[in-house]
């Protein structure tokens, strides 16, 4: 388990404080402050659910990938893990070497020069998840081409036995839209 207070910062709204605790393998709710306000989003599993005044608004099928590679992929069977990456369209079979930041990389799911599929980047030391590529249909326009999100976890700190990244950056299509910093 882990629970921690989030920092979040926007680049066209108010920067908001969230309330979060996990539970590995693949829950997380995510409390939205004021607290009494009661808004709030789920993540179990494969779904997705929201809540605003205390009230389900929404669910969905919809799996956090950044949950499945910064935190479950410790704590449930390879099988299980794979089975999730596999059904969120990356390619296992495809794996090269790069460097991020100036740290080797073994990236999964795209052939090297390729960014633009989906694709997940695994430092070669530590075995720590730090990036994260995923183009995302519109639900209100599939015809619509995709939006590339790249999302990365960054400057990793020891905690107890684990590794946890306290700043997370997702980007859509090259622009800064959410900074989280834990």
């Amino acid at each position: 388990t882990l629970t921690f207070v989030q920092t979040t910062t926007f680049p066209d709204r108010p920067t908001e404080t969230w309330y979060e605790a996990g539970t590995i393998p693949g829950k997380l709710r995510i409390d939205v402050t004021p607290l009494d306000s009661m808004n709030a989003f789920m993540f179990l599993g494969d779904s997705t659910i929201v809540f605003q005044g205390g009230k389900r608004v929404a669910a969905q099928q919809d799996r956090n990938l950044l949950m499945t590679l910064g935190f479950d992929v410790y704590g449930q069977a390879p099988e299980i893990t794979i089975g999730q990456l596999r059904a969120q369209s990356i390619d296992l079979g495809k794996v090269h070497e790069d460097t991020w930041r100036g740290t080797k990389v073994w990236v999964v799911g795209a052939e090297k020069g390729d960014t633009t599929s989906s694709q997940f980047w695994v430092e070669q030391e530590r075995l720590l998840f730090v990036r994260l590529i995923e183009p995302h249909k519109s639900r209100k326009d599939p015809q619509a081409p995709p939006m590339l999100l790249d999302i990365t976890f960054e400057d990793y700190q020891q905690l107890a036995k684990a590794w946890v990244a306290p700043r997370c950056v997702i980007k859509a299509n090259g622009k800064d839209v959410q900074r989280e910093e834990y």
